[in-house]
């Protein structure tokens, strides 16, 4: 059984580790390059994509504030952790993005009908129930 002292010599370490990757984090955003590591399918599909300029944490990043940047650290620690594992799975790791980010740069979807290739949608009927992704899959 561990001692108190014992538990101590290991906190400390790791307590320090963790503090240096939020350091180290707080500083720089991860590259689209380090998403590549888990989500490879995905990233070489958005290379080729329409938003291949747009930054992946743009959209797949949390919301801004102090309790959006504590979870995005604690996302990033938990991802880094699982990093090894992920690279030995065989099924792809899938990531999510919510309405409310796809309308940032297609606000006009909400509030106009959309004609494409003789087909002419409105979006507004079913944007509060629906995700973009289910008609708008977009690696």
């Amino acid at each position: 059984m561990l001692n108190s002292l014992n538990l101590r010599s290991y906190l400390l370490p790791l307590l320090l580790l963790f503090l240096l990757f939020l350091g180290f984090t707080s500083l720089s955003k991860p590259a689209n390059i380090y998403c590549r590591l888990c989500h490879g399918q995905s990233y070489t599909a958005w290379q080729r994509n329409v938003h291949k300029s747009v930054d992946c944490y743009y959209c797949h990043g949390q919301p801004a504030g102090v309790a959006g940047w504590l979870k995005q650290k604690a996302d990033e620690g938990r991802m880094l952790a699982l990093t090894p594992s992920r690279l030995a799975a065989s099924r792809p790791v899938l990531a999510s993005v919510k309405n409310a980010t796809c309308l940032k740069c297609h606000q006009e979807i909400a509030v106009k009908a959309v004609e494409k290739n003789g087909v002419l949608v409105s979006h507004r009927e079913f944007i509060n129930f629906s995700n973009c992704s289910d008609c708008h899959l977009v690696a």
